[in-house]
């Protein structure tokens, strides 16, 4: 059983710019298609008609996580296939987030979504580096908000001491001690 090639949608396809020598493609690869698929002859092969030998295709992820060039080098007559070259594919990962983050592409809608512990907490972020940066903002937040309740917590442990002569006493809260 043989299943249809995946393919670059009509509208994922505009010309940039035509001169005498190349054509300038953009390509926006829609979600559920990867940068292998685009390396597939078949990949751009309904677009034959269009494209020429020579011209070039570039491509970007819908979710901009990977971004590339492609050189037209053949387009077989009758085929609907067009044989390009990566001139480069660069994929771009955030990696390393703090323990309870992720990063999830929700389409055009969500864009990048970060989520704590399964919970959505900020999302249209363009970019995976852009929630990255939310990520650790709020990782950071999260570290100093917990620095902030330790230190309170010392603080409230301390015994006050008072003017001499007097007995220390035990602070009964840290509004308390910060009152005095």
């Amino acid at each position: 059983m043989s299943h249809d090639p995946v393919r670059c949608p009509s509208k994922a396809l505009v010309m940039d710019r035509d001169n005498a020598h190349r054509g300038y493609w953009l390509a926006m690869i829609p979600d559920g298609h990867n940068a292998e698929d685009v390396l597939r002859p078949e990949y751009f092969g309904f677009h034959a008609g269009r494209i020429r030998v020579g011209d070039v295709i570039e491509v970007q992820s819908e979710d901009m996580s990977w971004w590339g060039e492609l050189l037209v080098r053949a387009i077989p007559a009758g085929l609907n296939m067009i044989v390009t070259r990566k001139r480069f594919l660069d994929h771009f990962e955030v990696d390393d987030l703090p323990a309870g983050y992720e990063i999830k592409y929700l389409g055009h809608t969500g864009k990048h979504t970060v989520f704590y512990q399964g919970n959505a907490i900020q999302g249209d972020f363009s970019t995976r580096e852009e929630a990255a940066i939310k990520v650790f903002q709020l990782a950071g937040h999260k570290q100093q908000r917990a620095a902030e309740a330790a230190a309170v917590d010392s603080v409230a442990a301390v015994t006050v001491r008072r003017k001499p002569g007097r007995q220390p006493k035990q602070a009964e809260s840290p509004a308390e001690q910060v009152a005095e």
